[in-house]
């Protein structure tokens, strides 16, 4: 399957925008997480009954808008270490450009995917969409404000839902209702994401631990000791330099909150794979069993994931292993 980033390069050829085409190199390399929502989203509208055409369409959109947003977060996060690690080749000014041609993709895959899905479908498929939009660009808004604050435990899971919950429910319940099913089953179908998601996102969070500290953003494990630490606030307040930001690394994996976080994200991918086999009884399309086939790759890369990976910053598999699901759509 074709992805987004492809069908954009080709769209760049030939234009003088080197520094846009380096980016699309690093992104592909590097945002294999984007290939991932955009095999959930083709294989929800497929699995209900959506054209390939509609499918593949409707898996743009996803990756479009995650591509978008992922570019748009990387020029503001200028201390987080993806960015620095690129920044002599690209400004902060392509970053942005380059979202914004993502933006471009995403409007003109919508306009292609709405004449192929069901008539019936086709209001509630755009509420659905611009409902999730919104709730992203209200994820966003709550990010930056977290900058600086201690967030109870409580507020932390509240986040992920909005953040990450939400990229489920965009990714597998909006493509389902496109190629044609109900919306209850489709929010049934959206459950499943939005949990998968979630765990998704207690992993997101611990690989990005030490740049969020950096960003004085503290998500879950953060939240988790000082629940208990009341008194250690100040040392996660502007920590002064790498070795502070190591210490403290060291210190959540010394008090057990990464072993906490961590059995939060699994325990709902786990829930995930349970909503997903019962939402799967009595059907048997091609697509829906390759669907399972990334929840279950996704949710061992979850379990694989241990606080030694955080500790030593050598991250673990990705989500490479979901090519191999890709190649299966293709065939």
């Amino acid at each position: 399957m074709k992805t987004l980033a492809d069908i954009l390069r080709t769209n760049l050829a030939g234009r003088e925008v080197a520094p846009l085409a380096r980016l699309l190199e690093i992104y592909d390399a590097e945002k294999d997480v984007a290939k991932c929502y955009s095999a959930f989203a083709y294989l929800s509208c497929a699995g209900a009954g959506g054209s390939q055409e509609l499918a593949e369409t409707m898996a743009h959109v996803i990756e479009g808008f995650y591509m978008a947003t992922s570019t748009h977060d990387d020029a503001l996060d200028e201390r987080d270490g993806h960015v620095q690690q690129h920044r002599e080749e690209a400004s902060r000014n392509s970053y942005m450009i380059l979202g914004d041609c993502f933006f471009v993709k995403i409007a003109s895959s919508l306009a292609r995917a709405t004449p192929l899905m069901p008539p019936s479908q086709r209001e509630i498929t755009l509420a659905r969409f611009e409902q999730y939009m919104f709730d992203t660009a209200e994820s966003q808004i709550a990010d930056e404000r977290s900058h600086g604050r201690i967030p109870s435990p409580e507020e932390a899971v509240a986040q992920m839902k909005l953040r990450g919950g939400t990229w489920g429910r965009l990714s597998m319940q909006v493509p389902a209702l496109a190629g044609g099913l109900g919306e209850e089953e489709a929010a049934r179908l959206g459950d499943a994401g939005e949990n998968m998601f979630m765990g998704l996102t207690v992993r997101d969070d611990l690989r990005d631990l030490r740049d969020d500290i950096r960003n004085q953003v503290l998500t879950l494990a953060p939240a988790l000791f000082l629940e208990k630490e009341h008194d250690e606030t100040t040392l996660f307040r502007r920590p002064g330099n790498e070795v502070q930001v190591e210490a403290l690394v060291d210190l959540l994996c010394s008090a057990g909150t990464i072993d906490t976080s961590l059995a939060r994200g699994k325990a709902y991918t786990k829930r995930a794979l349970a909503q997903l086999r019962t939402f799967l009884e009595n059907k048997d399309e091609m697509h829906w069993f390759l669907l399972q086939m990334i929840f279950r790759l996704t949710n061992k890369r979850i379990q694989e994931f241990t606080p030694e990976h955080v500790r030593t910053g050598k991250m673990g598999i990705g989500f490479s292993a979901l090519n191999e699901v890709l190649d299966a759509i293709e065939g």
